[in-house]
């Protein structure tokens, strides 16, 4: 009976060790990224449109999209050369000024809440999904997308 009930306890925990752990961040290495916070002086510079990757840290589809979608080489040769590309991370708790407007993080409960960036730049029909992308030209959002996409799907888009 001990034997069974260690063999139980070790299928409920295992799982629970492998996924999810930190080396899950999301990290581009080929993919030229710019923060916010850059964004103004690099459009005086050369004016491009700019993409923002909105994610979770929990979100398994936004790890697909990392790993997947944002590797194909060109996917990375076409976001490098005619966009900026953000990333935009659901629970992150900093302001953000953008737009000369200060977004700031809404708690929701305990803990837990969502940037008001991402409720202005990815919300469609009161709600938001994961992974999400948002599309700027001069300060305007011309195009939104809540769900996973193929390279090829975010080529046609691009």
């Amino acid at each position: 009976m001990i034997k069974l009930f260690k063999i139980c306890l070790l299928i409920i925990i295992l799982p629970l060790l492998v996924s999810n752990t930190k080396s899950d961040k999301i990290n581009y290495t080929d993919i030229n990224t710019y923060s916010f916070n850059q964004l103004d002086s690099l459009q005086k510079v050369d004016s491009r449109k700019v993409l923002v990757f909105v994610y979770a840290d929990w979100c398994r589809y936004c790890l697909f999209m990392e790993n997947k979608t944002f590797k194909d080489d060109k996917v990375v040769d076409k976001l490098n050369k005619d966009y900026y590309f953000i990333t935009l991370n659901a629970d992150y708790k900093e302001d953000i000024t953008y737009n000369n407007h200060t977004f700031k993080f809404k708690y929701t409960g305990i803990n837990i809440g969502i940037h008001e960036l991402v409720e202005e730049l990815v919300m469609i029909n009161n709600e938001i999904n994961y992974p999400s992308i948002c599309v700027l030209d001069k300060n305007n959002i011309i195009f939104n997308h809540c769900g996973y996409l193929k390279s090829k799907e975010i080529l046609s888009i691009l």
